[in-house]
């Protein structure tokens, strides 16, 4: 009996304990002078960098990708394949590695940037840098945000994400706080996230000022990041102004290997300590001075949020004492230029980035690798060659074309376009083009748009509608617009009907017709961030929403124009992702065409299925912001509205096994005002509501997942299995 009652009072002095400790924890974050935070944020928020006043400074950036050489000790490193079989195989790559990097650095890069703070704008001007290994630098990799260049922002940017900043009033919700003394002359603020990852840190403050003198956000998880703010005091501006800043990602804990940059580095749990990739970390510093308050003319560059104006007489702003106390710094130019040019790397990176664009680079040349086979039920096979000219050939001249022949069909098809540039910032375009080819009917492609490349697309196969489309273009593709992308064109066509069916308008029957049309498009990106290199003007960074404008207007008793009509289109895409990982995606696209027009060119609204009524004869890929359970040419109007709504949710099932989840819900309305119009081919309107909604499986096996289906509402076909579509899907998970 005693002992029991001793086994009680131990559990409950446990539980005692515990309960003090989660007490004291939440006196620690929890009773603290809520009135003095709001004074602190009160005084960040209308710091000097966040007012009006137009402020410029210069900023010397130096990252490395290196590591602590002295605390590598192992020569060869044991690597278990089956532990139970006694399998395994030993890796020297510690020891070859430590010798690589005992008197260089494994990457290198520097920059001298000028900033620009005006009216809440911030613009940057890359005037030198050095990338080891690139004679051209990887542009996109200078507008990394890894973290917030000050801790007076607002916005506030911590590996990629924007985080709430802790001394804000949404932050005082977000964050658990304690304030010490810290001396006669300051407070240490320290902060935790409330989430499961959470950001932690400190914040030293001047307690007569109550400006933040010097900062420390750390997040430990997969990977260990470490920031540091430091500000010094300015008697020219009575206000603590940046002076460095530094960040530093090294390996966390993790059950499997950690990249970054690609597959330049990684990190393995399993290894002992001391083994090489677990003591290599990433480095980057900046050192920021020359803080003046200036009046700056109005530029026509202001939204563009980088900048490159490159002097090579100009000298890098480092300190040159702290910088050859590492005597790496010195070498790794010279033997990692002389690694790049040996391996190519600088080559390799340039094919890489074309194909994910469709392309492979030989010379002065582009193949289009979107051009050489294809197949659809009208042409059979396809096999053709695309060719474009890059800017080895010319930075003001592009040539470009395709060469097709089907094998069903037994014609060839073809397209020439020449474009000249006429201007650099506004990177202007003026060209011309000349096509014999076929192109689906119903379908509407947004001029802005570029043909997205897909390794494995089996969309067309079941399509068998098409018209042929002879036509001369000339157009004019320019950027001159802030954050927007406008195309305009004007094009004779000469429509030829590929399938059964006339056309009556105003009393005459139409198997074949001409076109005049003036189209003009526009994209429009309000919440992306844009960089001008020397050659071009880029995104790097897209913000949500975008809107995609177009107008074409087809000219009657014009060049022998058939037909008179006006085509209004317009799309819209939003994204947010959670810090969770969990990503909410919206697309919304509609149509309005005032007029007498073709069947051609009407909308069919993104049908993706065979029309029969075995599910397992309609399986092929599912396409994207497509019904797949409608049939194709199925319905077509002259007006609709097309939505979707998409939940994503990634799992971590395993090392290998990473599946992404997708919930999706689509709907379309739409309708036709001459319907018995259209002669010989059969098909329906869409004023009742279309409704689709299904689950997405992604990754399941190399990119490759499954989706499935449900056709519902007015349209909902009679037996279950001929409203259920069960297809492949295909995406690249990087």
């Amino acid at each position: 009996m005693l002992k029991i009652n001793q086994k009680f009072t131990f559990v409950e002095m446990n539980i005692a304990l515990k309960i003090l400790m989660v007490l004291s924890i939440n006196l620690m974050f929890g009773q603290v002078d809520k009135d003095l935070l709001k004074n602190i944020i009160q005084m960040r928020e209308n710091h000097l960098l966040n007012q009006k006043t137009t402020l410029i400074w210069q900023e010397y950036n130096h990252t490395t990708i290196t590591s602590k050489t002295e605390n590598i000790f192992k020569l060869t490193d044991t690597i278990w394949k089956d532990k139970t079989r006694n399998i395994f195989k030993i890796d020297s790559s510690s020891y070859k590695l430590k010798q690589f990097n005992s008197n260089k650095h494994f990457y290198q890069s520097e920059r001298n940037i000028n900033h620009e703070r005006k009216n809440g704008q911030h613009r940057s001007v890359v005037t030198k840098y050095k990338m080891a290994g690139f004679e051209q630098p990887i542009y996109e990799s200078l507008a990394l945000e890894l973290y917030s260049f000050s801790i007076f922002d607002n916005e506030f940017y911590y590996l990629h994400n924007k985080e709430i900043h802790p001394l804000s009033i949404k932050g005082l919700k977000t964050y658990d706080f304690e304030i010490k003394e810290n001396g006669a002359e300051e407070y240490i603020v320290h902060f935790k996230q409330k989430n499961r990852s959470p950001l932690f840190g400190w914040f030293i403050v001047d307690k007569h000022s109550l400006q933040i003198k010097k900062a420390e956000i750390k997040n430990i998880s997969f990977i260990d990041v470490n920031v540091i703010y430091e500000n010094i005091y300015s008697e020219t501006h009575q206000n603590y102004l940046p002076k460095k800043t530094e960040i530093l990602i090294k390996k966390g804990k993790r059950d499997s290997d950690l990249k970054i940059f690609g597959k330049a580095i990684y990190f393995k749990l399993e290894r002992e300590k001391g083994f090489f990739t677990d003591e290599v970390y990433v480095l980057s510093t900046s050192t920021y001075d020359s803080f003046s308050l200036k009046d700056i003319a109005n530029n026509k560059k202001k939204y563009i949020s980088i900048d490159f104006n490159i002097n090579e007489n100009e000298i890098f702003r480092r300190d040159n004492v702290n910088f050859k106390n590492d005597y790496r710094n010195e070498n790794a130019y010279k033997f990692i230029d002389s690694l790049s040019t040996q391996n190519k790397i600088e080559k390799r990176l340039n094919i890489a980035r074309k194909l994910y664009d469709g392309f492979y680079p030989i010379n002065q040349l582009d193949i289009n690798l979107k051009r050489i086979v294809n197949y659809n039920n009208y042409e059979g096979f396809r096999i053709g060659l695309g060719l474009q000219t890059n800017e080895k050939f010319s930075k003001r001249f592009k040539s470009s074309g395709h060469l097709g022949y089907g094998f069903d069909d037994r014609k060839m098809k073809y397209l020439l376009k020449q474009a000249m540039r006429i201007g650099i910032f506004s990177d202007s375009w003026l060209g011309i083009e000349f096509q014999d080819d076929i192109r689906e009917i119903g379908s509407t492609k947004f001029q802005t748009d570029n043909e997205d490349f897909i390794f494995l697309n089996l969309r067309p196969l079941n399509l068998t509608t098409f018209y042929a489309d002879r036509h001369i273009k000339g157009e004019l593709n320019t950027k001159i617009l802030q954050r927007t992308h406008t195309v305009a064109s004007l094009s004779y066509s000469d429509i030829n009907p590929l399938f059964d069916y006339r056309y009556l308008n105003a009393g005459k029957l139409f198997q074949r017709f001409n076109m005049t049309a003036l189209t003009l498009s526009m994209q429009w990106e309000p919440f992306s961030k844009y960089m001008q290199t020397p050659n071009e003007k880029i995104i790097y960074k897209t913000g949500f929403p975008t809107f995609t404008f177009q107008f074409s207007e087809s000219f009657s008793g014009v060049t022998k124009n058939d037909f008179n009509f006006q085509k209004f289109d317009f799309k819209t895409e939003y994204q947010k992702k959670f810090w969770n990982g969990h990503e909410i995606k919206y697309f919304f696209q509609s149509g309005l065409i005032l007029g007498s027009t073709p069947l051609t060119h009407l909308y069919s609204v993104f049908p993706n299925s065979a029309d029969n009524p075995n599910v397992f004869q309609r399986f092929d890929i599912s396409g994207k912001n497509t019904f797949e359970t409608m049939r194709r040419n199925e319905f077509f109007s002259d007006r609709f509205i097309f939505s979707e709504l998409i939940y994503e949710i990634p799992l971590h099932l395993s090392k290998t096994f990473e599946p992404i989840i997708s919930l999706v819900s689509r709907y379309g309305i739409g309708n036709l005002s001459d319907k018995n119009q259209h002669l010989d081919f059969n098909f329906k309107t869409m004023e009742k509501g279309y409704w689709e909604s299904g689950v997405e499986f992604f990754n399941l096996f190399n990119w490759f997942g499954l989706s499935a289906f449900y056709r519902h509402g007015p349209y909902q076909l009679q037996s279950f299995e001929e409203n259920i579509s069960i297809k492949l899907n295909f995406r690249i998970v990087i």
